[in-house]
């Protein structure tokens, strides 16, 4: 305990105190002795009565030297010690505080966050630990360090009076990160990384806002937990956040299915999240979208390069603990790199009110048709499909082709192959197909009389090793049954070719209505691999597959077995061509199939943004820029070579802790410039702002010599540093009250009080 005004207590109690002791002898000497004819009668009762009277007398005199007392004391400012001063005290002891920098500690009320609460809390430690004891260590681990196996912030850091001071410099410079931690590491790094003496006392502080998230896995931290115990250390943990906060996120925005080119409609997908204990209504979503070319940004360019904003998406309501998803048109005029942003108003934590989004937009979708047939191109029907007229615009640009093609032109421009009436291919077309859907591109197989199943079996397929999906036998018939009433195909509803339409009911009618009569046979005892990343689209109604796809590398190679043509003067092989749901469906496959050759622009925060780069093609040298930082600064890394390929290299930007549009600027080996973006988004594991209650954390932690602590008792002035001001208990003014309230009950049964009878005083 300690004193704000030692002096008063010191030199004013006992002069105090001592009067009611004064005033007391002196009543005694003023006694006269007066002769009374009734003294014998008045003295024999005071004989019977003076023990009582003088224990009276003396606890009346205790009672007001208590009161004179209590009234110094309080006056004096007294300060008792709490359990943290206690710490600080006595011999030598290692103060290790683990602070969390997690996502959720970026949580705002008022005027302050979470970890600028916990900040002030290691402030306050600090400033604890050098008015204490020598020999103190002080050490510093963020969750985030330990995270990733980095130094800590401070190690065994020597307690002194400028400690304080000291310490400010690297405390100010942190901040929360948006990443998603738990504690596991951290309280793991105090015995791998953070060493004690044997002379020490270790004393653990676990700086967090304990969100249900972070400590769901109960069992792996209590284990982590059980280290510290075994250390003998003493665990106290320091709760920042005053209460479970309501939080919506944007979880999700990307495109739906669909051609990405100028002047076509894409529909964008948006998803948002209710992470409150009520229903969210009338939320409002600002979206905006802004064109980049294919130079550099600068500061200047991109403050003068405005957002086009859009309609505001809404949802009506989303309930406690839902999440809700819509869609809504976007047109984008120009071709290049667009970044969608939404935004939710700022709330609880604003990193994850916003999400990013980069698309690539073409002028329009190159397609190739390579058509081995002679005569009636087979072609026409599909090119009609995937671009109708001038005037009907769908965003692709089909190009038909010979064979001869391959010979003299590459494929790299091309989002998407079709291959019609194909008899064989030289082994070099075959290769470079292959390497082709190997790096994101996309092939579709008709069948036909061409087809020669020897050659697929033997180029394409080669058992399993090819891109072709399945071995092939040879053409059947699929022989009408006017009884049987099942439809010849029976698709997937859920693939993409075939989403659209299933979900349809009229379009499935339709659909229902193509007949085959003509398909491929797949080898016998053939089933669809996982191993080989095959599955079957669509099957006839004997069961055998018509539409078979396969993964291979990046890109998927899918095989129809039958063609692209309908019928010619009712010969053939199916009525596909003619029925109203052909141009949809290839609509929408070729979108599916092309979708692996766009780059996929979108990573996570706190992830490494790693460039794959061919040797051959760039050189080793990246600039990196992240287009929200203000200055726009840049950052230069070094390509490094791949383990597995000395003919790849990858450039790789750590520490991308910021979420937003970022550039990779490349530079080829021709000296040419090309620019890459990315969106780079927090993760969703710490918008959940629920906090784990003291209850659980107590059971979490049994058997565990620890404390929990809300911030707010750590974070005091420095006058009431050393405990709390009996001033301020409220318990101490009511036993003050009691004490006086008792004093004057014995005051008065102390003293005489003549009686009264019939309304007169005796």
């Amino acid at each position: 305990m300690s004193l704000l005004n030692p002096s008063l207590f010191y030199f004013w109690l006992l002069p105090l105190a001592s009067l009611p002791i004064l005033i007391h002898l002196i009543n005694l000497f003023r006694h006269r002795r007066v002769q009374w004819a009734a003294m014998t009668f008045l003295l024999e009762s005071q004989k019977r009565n003076r023990n009582w009277v003088r224990i009276k007398q003396l606890l009346l005199l205790l009672a007001r030297v208590l009161a004179i007392a209590a009234i110094v004391f309080m006056l004096a400012g007294p300060i008792l010690a709490d359990q943290w001063s206690k710490l600080f005290g006595g011999g030598k002891a290692h103060h290790v505080v683990l602070l969390d920098d997690s996502g959720s500690m970026a949580e705002r009320w008022e005027s302050t966050s979470a970890f600028t609460r916990a900040k002030q809390v290691v402030r306050r430690l600090a400033q604890r630990a050098a008015k204490g004891t020598d020999g103190h260590r002080f050490s510093l681990v963020r969750f985030s360090e330990a995270e990733r196996g980095g130094t800590a912030t401070l190690v065994r850091a020597l307690v002194t009076q400028e400690f304080a001071v000291r310490l400010e410099g690297p405390l100010s410079k942190l901040s929360s990160s948006p990443l998603t931690l738990n504690p596991i590491a951290a309280i793991a790094a105090v015995g791998r990384a953070i060493k004690t003496e044997a002379d020490e006392k270790l004393i653990v502080y676990i700086v967090s806002d304990f969100r249900a998230a972070q400590w769901e896995d109960a069992a792996a931290v209590r284990e982590a937990l059980l280290e510290l115990k075994d250390a003998e250390a003493n665990v106290q943990l320091v709760q920042c956040s005053p209460h479970d906060a309501s939080n919506l996120a944007v979880t999700a925005l990307e495109p739906a299915a669909g051609v990405r080119a100028t002047g076509v409609e894409l529909r964008m997908e948006i998803e948002v999240a209710n992470y409150g204990t009520e229903t969210a209504r009338d939320v409002r979503v600002a979206v905006e979208s802004r064109s980049y070319d294919d130079t550099a940004s600068d500061e200047a360019t991109a403050d003068d390069n405005p957002a086009d904003v859009l309609p505001v998406v809404r949802f009506d309501e989303i309930g406690p603990g839902k999440r809700a998803r819509t869609v809504f048109p976007i047109v984008f005029p120009t071709a290049g790199d667009q970044a969608v942003t939404a935004r939710l108003p700022p709330d609880a934590l604003e990193a994850d009110g916003s999400r990013f989004e980069v698309l690539q937009i073409a002028a329009d979708v190159r397609v190739l048709i390579l058509d081995g047939g002679v005569g009636i191109d087979d072609s026409d029907f599909l090119k009609f499909s995937l671009q109708p007229s001038a005037r009907v615009r769908t965003g692709r640009q089909v190009q038909v082709e010979r064979l001869e093609y391959l010979r003299d032109h590459g494929l790299e421009d091309f989002q998407t192959v079709y291959l019609l009436n194909i008899e064989r291919l030289d082994p070099l077309h075959v290769e470079a197909l292959e390497a082709f859907v190997r790096d994101g591109g996309g092939v579709i197989f008709f069948a036909s009389d061409a087809t020669r199943s020897s050659f697929v079996n033997e180029q394409l397929y080669r058992n399993g090793e090819g891109m072709f999906p399945l071995p092939l036998a040879s053409p059947a018939a699929l022989y009408f049954d006017p009884e049987e009433g099942t439809p010849d195909v029976a698709v997937d509803p859920e693939h993409p070719m075939f989403r659209r339409i299933a979900a349809d009911e009229m379009s499935t009618k339709v659909f229902n209505l193509v007949m085959v009569e003509r398909y491929y046979a797949a080898g016998r005892g053939w089933t669809p691999s996982p191993e080989e990343g095959t599955h079957v689209v669509a099957r006839l109604r004997n069961g055998e597959p018509l539409i078979v796809e396969k993964r291979f590398g990046k890109g998927v190679f899918l095989a129809v077995l039958t063609t692209s043509s309908p019928y010619q003067d009712n010969v053939g092989w199916n009525n596909w061509g003619r029925n109203p749901t052909f141009a949809p469906v290839m609509l929408d496959t070729q979108t599916y199939v092309g979708a692996a050759k766009l780059r996929d622009t979108t990573r996570q925060v706190g992830e490494p943004l790693a460039i794959p780069l061919s040797v051959e093609d760039y050189q080793a040298e990246v600039e990196f820029a992240h287009l929200e930082s203000r200055p726009l600064r840049t950052v230069k890394r070094e390509a490094t070579l791949d383990k597995d390929s000395s003919a790849d290299m990858t450039a790789t930007l750590e520490g991308t802790l910021a979420a937003g549009i970022y550039e990779a600027r490349l530079t080829r080996a021709n000296g040419e410039s090309e620019v890459r973006r990315y969106a780079l988004n927090v993760p969703g594991g710490e918008s959940d702002l629920r906090r784990v209650a003291p209850e659980q954390l107590k059971n979490l932690l049994a058997g565990i010599d620890h404390e929990y602590y809300e911030a707010d008792r750590l974070i005091v002035a420095p006058v009431a540093e050393a405990g709390f001001k009996l001033g301020d208990y409220w318990l101490y003014f009511v036993l003050l009250a009691l004490l006086l309230v008792g004093e004057q009950i014995l005051a008065y049964s102390a003293s005489y009080h003549p009686s009264w009878i019939g309304g007169r005083r005796r």
